[in-house]
């Protein structure tokens, strides 16, 4: 849902918000399909968040076919084509931009859909309860200090933190 917050209505709140503790999540790529394909594991779902499991779950529920969706077209050409990854579904996007014959707008409108398909399959998928068992093993587990652990490990020792983090 889109809010227009560019009014006075809410600058008091943006003011409020600078007073408070700022807090920011990472979450590493692959971290939603980690979790999900334990779940999927102890057969408590169907389906985790892998592209194999969203491309299956657009099949299952009929919600769209080669003809209607670009994308799903590329989608089924790139599964042929033994390509079965997000990255691999990011990478045809990217060819599909710089190929140019296909009209800016008809992309968009296509990728809306995959947008809607989406919503639907994390609705159809994440309950209230695993979302609550996530938040426990998270707390329990400190996932996201092992997340900003490895984050750290993984960029350029180069880089330097900002030694005042207002905390």
């Amino acid at each position: 849902m889109y809010k227009d917050f560019s009014n006075n209505k809410y600058n008091d709140s943006f003011s409020m918000l600078r007073e408070h503790h700022k807090i920011f999540v990472l979450v590493r790529n692959g971290f939603d399909i980690a979790i999900m394909n334990q779940y999927k594991k102890k057969r408590e779902i169907a389906y985790s968040t892998g592209y194999e499991d969203f491309y299956n779950y657009i099949i299952k529920n009929s919600l769209t076919d080669t003809e209607s969706n670009l994308l799903f077209s590329k989608m089924v050409e790139d599964r042929k084509a033994k390509k079965d990854n997000w990255s691999d579904f990011e990478n045809t996007l990217d060819e599909l931009l710089k190929e140019g014959g296909i009209p800016c707008n008809k992309l968009e409108q296509c990728i809306e859909e995959f947008q809607e398909y989406f919503a639907r399959f994390l609705y159809d998928l994440i309950t209230p309860k695993i979302l609550m068992d996530v938040n426990h093993k998270a707390r329990k587990n400190k996932l996201a200090m092992q997340s900003l652990g490895k984050f750290l490990m993984d960029i350029a020792d180069n880089i330097k933190f900002a030694e005042n983090t207002e905390h």
